[in-house]
């Protein structure tokens, strides 16, 4: 889908990466039906992601990195 370039700081600490944008859907079909996804950020602290519309996504909740959500727009 496309190519974000993002940069910011995680406590302080100044951070750059390359975000490569796939368009994927799961083989398991059920998945979509959860209510929350549960795993593990690369330095172990657990990670929760839920569904959200795009739509509910403004400056008071945030899409990141920032672009995706153009991005993801473009491609509706």
């Amino acid at each position: 889908m496309g190519v974000l370039e993002s940069i910011f700081n995680v406590n302080g600490a100044p951070k750059h990466e390359i975000v490569f944008v796939y368009d994927g859907r799961f083989v398991e079909e059920s998945v979509y039906a959860l209510p929350a996804l549960h795993g593990r950020e690369a330095n172990g602290d657990p990670l929760r992601a839920t569904w959200r519309a795009l739509e509910a996504f403004d400056e008071n909740h945030r899409l990141a990195p920032e672009g995706l959500r153009v991005l993801l727009s473009s491609t509706q």
